[in-house]
């Protein structure tokens, strides 16, 4: 029997499931703030104490606004008919494997691929456990020296080894990830060469790494400007430096131009998720790229 790693523990302790009109799950930290409530002021019975008549005091009413940002996401009443079902091989590739999801469904619009409630759902103050995925899927590696990986789908003697071990252990975790998420798409038989038909394009990801010099100049922040571009230029002088003409054919087929190693550096950067795992008698804590929950950095994105 598969592994599997309890991501009700690791993940739904910081995100809980709030109740939305169009059944969509989100994922928000605390709890949903209330709307703040109305106040209303109505006419009192005048009471005659004297011979004078007292003046009665209008009615009026006063309604404090509510602050957008503590308000739920408004949801167009058409927006379910703009959603389609995710591809069943999506479903099929993972239910092969153990994969299973409880109450929830998979589904592209507008706005991206997502993770929505299969029925509305109430809001729990208990954690529920909506997706179970065994560690054999996943993608790891400890965030210290020495570098371990579970799976260890590295063989012994493998260069892109040597190319995870040049880099800095304390700034290089994407570099490394990016280097496995690659290798993972060349081996033979692996999970991730199925599912990642289903990660998204390089013109379909939104992050900033992959923007054009164009976008960049469209950006009305200087500082994350140049923040970004120092980022895209540590990316291609690491790709330049390790997918040299005279590298191995086995690195060289992984990314053969640096466009695909900077996309696999931004879905490094967007999916990971940093956990504690047991590996026989240690615990580790690792960085790790969990297909499906990755999904929800998706719906995030959309919100």
């Amino acid at each position: 029997m598969a592994s599997t790693a309890p991501l009700h523990h690791h993940l739904t302790h910081c995100f809980s499931i709030s109740h939305c009109k169009n059944k969509e799950v989100l994922w928000q930290h605390g709890w949903t703030a209330r709307t703040p409530p109305r106040c209303s002021f109505f006419r009192e019975n005048s009471i005659n104490l004297t011979t004078s008549v007292s003046r009665p005091i209008k009615a009026f009413s006063v309604d404090i606004p509510s602050y957008p940002l503590l308000q739920p996401p408004k949801v167009e009443e058409d927006s379910d008919s703009e959603l389609e079902p995710a591809d069943p091989d999506f479903y099929r590739i993972g239910y092969a494997r153990s994969m299973r999801a409880y109450g929830i469904e998979f589904k592209e619009g507008p706005d991206g691929f997502g993770v929505y409630a299969a029925k509305d759902v109430e809001p729990l103050r208990r954690a529920r456990v909506v997706m179970e995925i065994p560690i054999e899927l996943m993608l790891n590696i400890s965030k210290k020296l020495p570098w371990m990986f579970f799976p260890d789908i590295i063989p012994l003697g493998h260069p892109i080894f040597d190319i995870i071990n040049s880099t800095d252990p304390e700034t290089d975790w994407d570099l490394r990830l990016a280097c496995l998420l690659l290798f993972a798409f060349d081996c033979e038989d692996n999970f991730w060469q199925l599912y990642s038909d289903f990660l998204p394009s390089a013109d379909e990801c939104p992050s900033l790494l992959l923007a054009t010099e164009e976008d960049l100049l469209e950006l009305q922040d200087e500082n994350l400007a140049s923040t970004v571009r120092k980022q895209q230029l540590r990316a291609l002088e690491f790709w330049e430096k390790n997918w040299h003409s005279g590298a191995p054919l086995k690195i060289k087929r992984l990314a053969r131009d640096p466009e695909k190693f900077i996309w696999a550096v931004s879905m490094a950067q967007s999916r990971c998720i940093n956990m504690q795992i047991r590996v026989g008698a240690l615990t580790q804590a690792t960085n790790m790229l969990i297909p499906y929950a990755g999904k929800s950095s998706d719906l995030l994105q959309a919100c």
